[in-house]
């Protein structure tokens, strides 16, 4: 079982909303996105959050120091996206583009936040799939280094102990 404070999770029942501008669109599953292909010259739009939780980008590849997506007021740009960054309900967002260079382009979609152990909530927060390659990466060598360490001592032992793989994830803890 793995103990994180708080988990992100994809809500089906939020959709983002386009507030103003161009160059944005909501998906078939209510994330906000540049559209399909490459984004666009000269975007400029405000997407409005219609309820608090945590905005991760599914995709994000934007040419570096002229377009960028701006989340309370920390500006995302190149291939570094949005990762379980907090947004309040009624907050927006703004993505902004210039007119040469093109690239692969954005989704960011809004997961909630839950605890972990609530009984009421259902399975994993985080599907092994959704994880980047660099997460997944940690993920498992946080994963072997604390199975390796609860073989040779027999029990659980704190990520602390199992290196730095664990924190670079979230996981503050975990147990057999």
């Amino acid at each position: 079982m793995f103990a994180r404070g708080i988990a992100w999770t994809p809500d089906a029942r939020v959709v983002l909303q386009v507030q103003s501008g161009s160059g944005c669109q909501i998906d078939s599953r209510g994330c906000a996105t540049d559209g399909p292909g490459e984004h666009g010259d000269n975007e400029d739009c405000t997407i409005r959050v219609p309820s608090s939780g945590r905005l991760t980008a599914t995709q994000f590849d934007t040419e570096r120091n002229f377009d960028y997506v701006t989340i309370g007021g920390a500006r995302y740009e190149g291939t570094a996206g949005p990762d379980g960054v907090a947004v309040a309900a009624g907050s927006t967002f703004t993505w902004r583009s210039d007119g040469s260079v093109t690239n692969a382009g954005w989704t960011i979609c809004l997961g909630e936040t839950r605890r972990p152990h609530d009984a009421t909530q259902p399975g994993p927060a985080r599907s092994f799939a959704r994880l980047s390659r660099r997460r997944a990466r940690n993920f498992l060598t946080c994963m072997c280094s604390w199975l390796d360490t609860v073989v040779a001592s027999h029990h659980a032992v704190p990520s602390a102990n199992v290196g730095p793989h664990c924190s670079l994830i979230g996981y503050q803890s975990m147990s057999v």
